[in-house]
């Protein structure tokens, strides 16, 4: 069984409008973690509800994300936005399965933690300079 991602202060960039935004989305991967725990029909739908959570709520914060870089010049820019849009493309196939009853629930959370969790440590990490 997964475990939940906790947060600590080696996930902050340093700015406080994108480390909350960050907090929100390992929050939403970590209820995840209750549908695998609890599978029950209401699970089911909260874990589709929380899949587009994490499409809509990702797509926000990365046009938040980017335009602050945009404004910051981040000379990596056009990096963090493919990185950005791979994420949004494999977000947007898994909730197309998961409505069709096709997801892997464990697989899911591991993609996600892990996915948010490495884009975090690695690749928010390096603009943390640009946007103190």
């Amino acid at each position: 069984m997964p475990k939940k991602i906790q947060w600590d202060q080696s996930f902050s960039v340093g700015h406080s409008g994108i480390d909350e935004q960050h907090k929100q989305l390992i929050s939403a991967c970590n209820d995840l973690v209750d549908c695998l725990v609890y599978p029950s029909l209401a699970s089911r739908e909260h874990f589709l509800h929380i899949l587009d959570y994490l499409r809509i709520y990702a797509d926000h914060h990365f046009r938040y994300e980017e335009d602050l870089l945009t404004a910051k010049q981040y000379p990596a820019l056009e990096s963090q936005h493919a990185s950005h849009q791979d994420y949004v493309k494999q977000i947007s196939e898994i909730l197309h399965l998961a409505k069709k009853g096709k997801e892997e629930k464990q697989r899911l959370y591991a993609y996600l933690g892990k996915w948010w969790v490495e884009h975090i440590l690695h690749d928010d990490m390096q603009y943390k300079d640009y946007v103190k």
